[in-house]
């Protein structure tokens, strides 16, 4: 069982948060994120699923903090693509490889918690 408490991907969001600060002062905001007042990042959790999160226990906290985590490293490829698609961004180094990292890192996190959430689907069979 997943521990509630464990955050193995909050540096992640740090990251990211990085990521976006740097090249939105190279680019001018060419790229739109979201923010407190506009449209949520990719891969955000809503408020809804957080309750969800809160309320399961057991299997059910696992199979739905997996769902929910794939949903937010996809948020994250989703991002890398975005910034990757602006003119210009894959042609500063230091921004395109922390990008293709993060795209790496996420799809390789992606495969793993899919495979574990497969084997949680299997075990309650």
């Amino acid at each position: 069982m997943i521990a509630r408490d464990s955050h193995p991907f909050l540096s992640l969001h740090r990251e990211m948060n990085r990521l976006f600060d740097v090249f939105h002062d190279k680019f001018s905001g060419s790229m739109s994120v979201g923010s407190q007042h506009g449209p949520m990042m990719p891969g955000m959790l809503t408020p809804e699923q957080m309750s969800q999160l809160d309320a399961a226990r057991g299997p059910e906290f696992d199979r739905l903090f997996l769902t929910f985590m794939i949903q937010h490293h996809q948020g994250a490829i989703t991002m890398v693509q975005q910034l990757l698609a602006v003119p210009g961004a894959a042609q500063d180094g230091p921004i395109f490889r922390f990008a293709s990292d993060v795209n790496v890192d996420q799809t390789t996190e992606i495969n793993r918690m899919t495979l574990m959430l497969n084997d949680l689907k299997r075990s309650s069979q």
